[in-house]
């Protein structure tokens, strides 16, 4: 392999070489959108064997102190710068990955954002009440927790009314192509986010006559989709639903909290974790737990007051 001096120079490489055609598109984008924005602009054209811990240190410190950027977006960069110099180093372009040891800044806490009760609510009349049939997309992602692009990618053939129940089985996404000529995206339908991902999803019941009334109705493959048949893309989606919560009064909350609000709901009713992380795909508990500890504590306290009232039985008894 031609010697490469400059980090720019070898992150294109390590890029179209090794990189692409081995991950998702979507993962692909997200690479070449980190290399630009923050890699290359501060390393572009330093020479590969200039780069030391000292500087990698610094640069994770700079990403959140002088620029701002999340917890989460400098974890992701760091990861990848790690990964292109680990690579270096592998080849022999320079004696070590740089940025071995490296402390990275702790996982931020999020906070949740979900409807309330009452907002969900009165977003469900409005789906009900809505003359669009991409409306019940809203409703699905409600009851299920599905994500936007498991939505528009959700076909009749994944819906099993035998076991009443719906399949994950792909995402649709839109992807950044790249190219020599200018910049263009492209709608790509592939495989889920992750391995645990792909999963069954029972409905409930109200869910399961909604679609099974749909179905006998329309003659497109997919379960939400255009007057003309063809599938909604996650961009018009996100448009339906922002329109539905004008109609229902309700102040404006991201696609995702859609998902939050299913995850929210199953831990006040009662449902364990484990079963939560199954139908929201997550790759173990462990993610659900930390995404939703808040959720789980207040859950928890509701619970023990019926240690309360156990209680008041025993001192009723002692007076």
């Amino acid at each position: 392999m031609e010697k490469k001096a400059s980090f720019g120079a070898y992150t294109e490489y390590w890029l179209q070489t090794v990189v692409q055609g081995t991950v998702k598109p979507n993962t692909y984008t997200v690479y070449r959108g980190l290399a630009k924005n923050h890699l290359l602009p501060s390393f572009g054209e330093t020479p590969l064997k200039a780069l030391d811990r000292k500087k990698m240190q610094l640069f994770s410190r700079r990403l959140r102190d002088e620029k701002g950027l999340s917890v989460k977006t400098v974890r992701m960069t760091m990861n990848l710068l790690s990964q292109i110099l680990r690579c270096a180093a592998e080849e022999g372009e320079i004696a070590e990955n740089p940025c071995m040891h490296i402390r990275l800044p702790s996982a931020e806490e999020r906070e949740v954002e979900a409807f309330s009760r009452g907002e969900q609510r009165k977003i469900e009349e409005a789906a009900v009440r809505s003359q669009d049939g991409r409306a019940l997309g809203v409703l699905l992602c409600l009851y299920t927790g599905i994500r936007l692009g498991e939505l528009c990618a959700l076909k009749w053939e994944n819906v099993n009314f035998a076991l009443r129940a719906i399949e994950i089985k792909s995402t649709l996404c839109r992807v950044t192509l790249y190219g020599g000529g200018p910049r263009r995206t492209q709608l790509r339908e592939d495989s889920p986010k992750t391995r645990n991902s792909a999963r069954v999803i029972p409905l409930p019941l109200f869910l399961f006559r909604l679609l099974k009334k749909k179905s006998a109705e329309t003659k497109s493959g997919y379960v939400i989709c255009m007057k003309t048949g063809e599938r909604v893309q996650p961009r018009t989606m996100q448009l339906v639903y922002g329109r539905l919560l004008r109609e229902a009064g309700v102040p404006y909350k991201k696609f995702h909290a859609l998902r939050h609000t299913f995850a929210t709901r199953a831990v006040e009713i009662g449902v364990d974790v484990k079963t939560i992380s199954d139908i929201l795909g997550h790759c173990n508990a462990q993610i659900t737990l930390n995404r939703y500890a808040h959720s789980l504590l207040e859950h928890k306290r509701h619970m023990m007051k019926n240690f309360d009232k156990l209680f008041e039985k025993t001192a009723r008894v002692r007076n």
